[in-house]
């Protein structure tokens, strides 16, 4: 799939919302109470955005 960098921000965006009720609160406790499948996904959704966001970059 081909998106232009107008729907690449808006994608990393809508990403980076989803993600920020994913994440498990600061602390290493918290880390701890986390499955190990949900960090993985976690990590990567981060990629995800990592590269929605190089596509989004406006490149002369």
């Amino acid at each position: 799939m081909f998106v232009n960098a107008e729907q690449a921000a808006y994608l990393r965006g809508e990403l980076l919302r989803r993600l920020a009720t994913l994440r498990p609160g600061k602390g290493a406790a918290n880390v701890g109470l986390t499955p190990h499948w949900r960090l993985e996904e976690i990590r990567q959704l981060e990629q995800l955005c990592d590269r929605l966001g190089e596509a989004a970059e406006v490149r002369p």
